[in-house]
Order: structure tokens, then C-alpha cells, then sequence
């Protein structure tokens, strides 16, 4: 063998080693690939919708997964420590799978557990929150209560929020939502969680823009001019709101629209031009005007009439509501000469129903026109001794701290992003003595009480399933006041 042949062997030698000590690197991955597929049972479900599986220490998240399946998974991410997936076959369905009623629902991304029982999504709600408050909090010794469910786990939302599209072939506005983490557009004639009447408005609304000629927004262009038709009605079916975005603050004919329709839908109470300009995913500008109607429809819970306007928060779900109001009477150990704090009041929801229940009431909000609308529902029901304030919570609070005020007992029902750093360490400066957290995010609530554990102990909580069908759980926490430094 000649030099060169001998080199030339050494060198083939070594690469073939190095070929296979990297084809032995892959096949090592390999199980983990993207492409590659699993078989895995799933263990439980995550705080957003997926289900658990774990292999070889490695944990994936894969949608539509109900606990106790055995599945066939075509694993679709890697990271460090986690995969995603995606089910390509069920192989030993969970006791707990069930068909789903929607044929949308897979596509569609307004439900995450139509495909699971409904005692066994309250179960995994409580779950949910059990896991937060021992992941995030760290906080020991709480004891979760079972989450009350709803009698009607269906067609029990209030609100609806339809994204207007294109219709395929024709370009026609059509009335859909998005699809499952992503905005691509799917056209649906019902969503079997929306009210029936929301359904039937949207249906109708849907056959008569044609006629008009408006253009449909496009998000990517930044063109077009309607993006999204809104539908509010009340828990009797009596009354409904329909507001309509567009990004243009006039549409021709608006007025031969609204007559059409509300000739339609007698439950029509008002029609409402909504102008959003900007370019976001917020469905809702700031401007507002009426052009039909009046602005606003009304609500009753627990014997209270509230006033609802396009722009303000109410619960979409009126026997959540019902069921939140006991939750909280219970837990707020307040009695008839006690001073309430309603802090993220929005339209007074809490304020004027526990108004009945103590001396006074103080709520506080930075949305303008929920505090309008909060002092119009205290004098539609007769109620003076609950006042509110037009403020950022933290600066409101910090003004309290301040000045010495005092209360008893202070609500907190911050949006999904939790209360602000400063709004806890002045409830905790107050040494406001019982307070009432209630939160539709279990990870920011959990990221809450925490901090406020420096001064309060966790009483008691309790999930209320205000969302059947999805992922979301109500949350209401009550907490009691035991100093320290």
C-alpha cells in the first residue's frame, strides 16, 4: 500500500468515525425531532389548554390531549427541556373524551375543551390554580376549593367579538373568528358558546353588508375599513348592542344599515360606529358614536340593573356573575358599618351590589366611561352610598395611603395582567384588615399573593368556571390581614 493509499485510508477511517459518532448524536435526538413521531399518554392539562406527556424526562405540550389518552404525536418543536406536538391518531381514548359539539372546533380558537367532559374541565380548573399558587407563589398549606360549575356550560356568553373577513370567492364581509393561535380567518354561522340572540344578530348583520359596498380590513396592508362587529345582549334576551369597527370614522349608508338591520332584530336596542384607526390587534378604538338607538343596554343581576356601554367590562357570563356575588359576600367579613374599597371597579359591578351590605363604598377606576357609567347605575337603583373615583388604581391608592384613609375590607378585580406592584404595597401600608382578590389569570393572581404574603395570609379560594369549554377560570381569594415588618 502506498503512502498516499495509506493516508488516504486513515482519512476515510476517520471520517467514517466522525460520520458515525455524529450519526450516533442524531439518533440519539432523534426520538425528540421535529417530524418524528411518539407514542405518549397524556398526564394533565396546562394552564393553557394543552395536554402533558412526558418521555425520557422531557415534557410536551400537545393540543386537544385529554388526560389519560394514549396517543400517536408528531412532534412539531424542540426546545431545551419541552416539545410541542400535534395528535396525528388517538390510540386508547381517556374515560374523560368526549365528541366535541363544534364542527369548528378544531380549527377555531375560542374553546380549548369541547373535546373533555364537562366535570372533568372543572376539575382540571382547579387544577390550574393548584398549580399556580405552588409553581409561581411558593406560598404552602392552601387548600383549593372545587370550582363551582355552571348549569349551562353553553350559549351562556354575553359579549361576542366576530372578526369580519372575506368570504372566499366572492370577497363578501362574512362574520367568523380566528383560528387557534394564529390570524387566519375562519367564517362560522354559529359559535355554540355566544348567546343564541348574539348568533342570530351576527347572522343578519352578516346578509345585509353586501348590499353597502364597505371593504373588509386587511391587517397585513393596513386597508379596508370594517374589522370587527361586536354584540352585547342581556341575560332575558330583551336587549341587545351591536357596535361595528371600522377603521374609517365614516361609512356611507351607515344609517340604511342600521334601519335594516334593527328592522331584522327587534331586540336591537342600539347601533353603535366604532372608529379604530390604528394599526393593532385591540378590537375596540376610543371613539364611539351612536347611530341608531342609544349606546348602551341593560342588565340585571342579583336584584342590581347595571347600564353597559360598547366600551365597558362586564362579565360575559351572568350565572358566573351570579355565582362571583355569593363568593365574594362570603368572603369579604364585611358587616353595616364597614367602608368598602372597590378597587378596578369598572361599571360598579361589585360596588353597588355590596353597597346594600355596608356603609359605604369606594370605587376606583382609570376607564372614564365605566366610572360614567358606574355613577348612572348607583342612581338607576337608588344607591348613595357608593361613590367613585376616576383614577389609575396605584395612584388613587398611594393618595389614600397619604392621607390615612381607612377601610375595612378592599376588592381587587385587576385585568389579566394582575395589580400593579404599588396598589399591593399600599393595601399593605393601609393595613387594610380583609382583602378580596379576584382574578381571571391564575399565574399573575398566584405572582400576587406572594407579595402580599408579607402581611396577609391566604383564607380560603375558590375557582368559578365563568368561562365552560375554554381554558379560563375565575378566581376569588379571600385574605386576612396579620402584620409584620
Amino acid at each position: 500500500m502506498s503512502a498516499r493509499e495509506c493516508r488516504s485510508s486513515k482519512e476515510d477511517r476517520r471520517s467514517s468515525r466522525v460520520a458515525r459518532k455524529k450519526t450516533l448524536s442524531a439518533d440519539e435526538n432523534a426520538p425528540f425531532a421535529p417530524g418524528r413521531t411518539l407514542i405518549l399518554t397524556f398526564e394533565s392539562l396546562a394552564l393553557g389548554g394543552d395536554a402533558v406527556a412526558r418521555s425520557e424526562g422531557f415534557v410536551f405540550f400537545v393540543p386537544y390531549g385529554a388526560p389519560g389518552d394514549t396517543a400517536e404525536v408528531e412532534i412539531t418543536e424542540v426546545k431545551k427541556s419541552y416539545g410541542r406536538g400535534i395528535i396525528t391518531k388517538i390510540l386508547n381514548p381517556s374515560p374523560s373524551r368526549i365528541t366535541p359539539r363544534c364542527p369548528h372546533y378544531l380549527r377555531c380558537g375560542g374553546c380549548h375543551y369541547q373535546h373533555i367532559d364537562y366535570a372533568s374541565q372543572t376539575s382540571a380548573k382547579k387544577k390550574h390554580v393548584e398549580d399556580s399558587l405552588a409553581r409561581i407563589s411558593r406560598l404552602s398549606d392552601i387548600n383549593v376549593s372545587d370550582t363551582i360549575a355552571m348549569s349551562e356550560p353553553w350559549n351562556y356568553r354575553a359579549k361576542t367579538q366576530a372578526v369580519i373577513g372575506c368570504r372566499t370567492g366572492t370577497g363578501a364581509p362574512v362574520m367568523g373568528f380566528y383560528q387557534r393561535q394564529s390570524h387566519n380567518f375562519i367564517a362560522m354561522s354559529e359559535c355554540m358558546i355566544q348567546r343564541e340572540l348574539n348568533n342570530r344578530i351576527l347572522n343578519e348583520a352578516e346578509a345585509l353588508l353586501p348590499r353597502y359596498g364597505w371593504s373588509v380590513y386587511n391587517e397585513r396592508s393596513h386597508q379596508g375599513s370594517l374589522r370587527h362587529c361586536v354584540v352585547r345582549s342581556n341575560r332575558a334576551g330583551t336587549e341587545a348592542l351591536v357596535t361595528l369597527v371600522s377603521k374609517d370614522r365614516d361609512l356611507p349608508r351607515f344609517d340604511h344599515f342600521c334601519d335594516a338591520l334593527a328592522e331584522e332584530v327587534p331586540e336591537i336596542r342600539g347601533i353603535v360606529l366604532n372608529h379604530n384607526p390604528a394599526r393593532t390587534n385591540v378590537i375596540l378604538g376610543e371613539e364611539c358614536g351612536t347611530a341608531w338607538g342609544r349606546d348602551y343596554i341593560h342588565e340585571e343581576a342579583s336584584g342590581i340593573v347595571y347600564r353597559i356601554s360598547p366600551l365597558s367590562f362586564f362579565q360575559v357570563n351572568p350565572e358566573g356573575l351570579d355565582a362571583l356575588f355569593l363568593v365574594i359576600s362570603e368572603y369579604a367579613a364585611i358587616h353595616r358599618e364597614a367602608s368598602l374599597l372597590d378597587a378596578y371597579c369598572g361599571v360598579g359591578v361589585f360596588s353597588l351590589y355590596l353597597a346594600g351590605k355596608v356603609r359605604s363604598v369606594l370605587g376606583v377606576d382609570e376607564v372614564k366611561k365605566a366610572i360614567q357609567d358606574a355613577r348612572t347605575n348607583a342612581r338607576l337603583n337608588g344607591i348613595d352610598n357608593a361613590k367613585f373615583l376616576e383614577s389609575g388604581s396605584s395612584e388613587a391608592l398611594r393618595n389614600f395611603r397619604e392621607e390615612g384613609r381607612h377601610f375595612d375590607c378592599a376588592l381587587l378585580d385587576p385585568p389579566r395582567k394582575g395589580a400593579e406592584a404599588e396598589v399591593l404595597e399600599s393595601l399593605m401600608a393601609m393595613k387594610v384588615p380583609h382583602l378580596v382578590y379576584v382574578s381571571c389569570n391564575p399565574a399573575t393572581m398566584a405572582r400576587d399573593l406572594e407579595a402580599l404574603s408579607a402581611r396577609y395570609s391566604v383564607k380560603a379560594v375558590r375557582p368559578i368556571d365563568m368561562f365552560p369549554q375554554t381554558c379560563q377560570v375565575e378566581t376569588v381569594v379571600s385574605l386576612e390581614y396579620e402584620g409584620g415588618d
